[in-house]
């Protein structure tokens, strides 16, 4: 009973700092909830307002830091996602996924001004860019050529491949998760 209002209350005061849209801190004090107690009662709850202050902070930053907040917010996403891959919570982050996989093209499309450029996937060359051979001129140098299809030229960036770990790395997760909670209920 103790333990149980003494994490409610660690939770509940981290949790401040989100009410009053410091979202900053909310992030560092909602972490520092489970480095406290990994194990805390209210882990699904902390980790999605992790989400949350992540995905809000950047989404009030300015315009030159968002992308990389961003990321913090992908960061944050796959790890909530990879623990509790059934969450009531989760409908809510994938739609603020969604909004940051539309702002990431929007943004790619602005900064090279090629209006037709996609954002795909595949299991050979993972994450890339696809560029139509019409806008070729237009392609940044820090693009690195992947694949050459007919109509189109596939690239990849650092940033896509870091993203791309980050990706993959939660899906191991979810995998293994979803198979050791198999195994529980087997095992019953």
């Amino acid at each position: 009973d103790l333990m149980e209002r003494l994490e409610r209350k660690s939770f509940e005061s981290a949790k401040i700092y989100y009410t009053m849209e410091d979202y900053k801190a909310s992030r560092y004090a909602l972490k520092n909830v489970l480095k406290e107690n990994s194990e805390n009662q209210y882990r699904e709850d902390v980790l999605y307002y992790v989400a949350m202050s992540s995905y809000k902070y950047a989404f009030n930053s300015i315009e030159e830091k968002k992308k990389e907040r961003y990321l913090d917010f992908v960061d944050d996403y796959y790890n909530f996602i990879s623990e509790y891959p059934e969450s009531k919570y989760r409908k809510e982050l994938d739609g603020l996924f969604a909004k940051i996989e539309h702002y990431t093209i929007k943004t790619e499309q602005e900064k090279t001004g090629i209006k037709k450029l996609k954002i795909g996937y595949n299991r050979v060359f993972g994450y890339y860019i696809e560029i139509p051979n019409s806008f070729k001129e237009l392609v940044p140098e820090e693009y690195i050529r992947k694949q050459t299809l007919a109509n189109c030229e596939r690239y990849i960036t650092s940033e896509l491949k870091d993203l791309e770990s980050k990706v993959l790395g939660a899906q191991e997760r979810i995998v293994k998760l979803e198979y050791e909670i198999f195994v529980q209920v087997r095992n019953r």
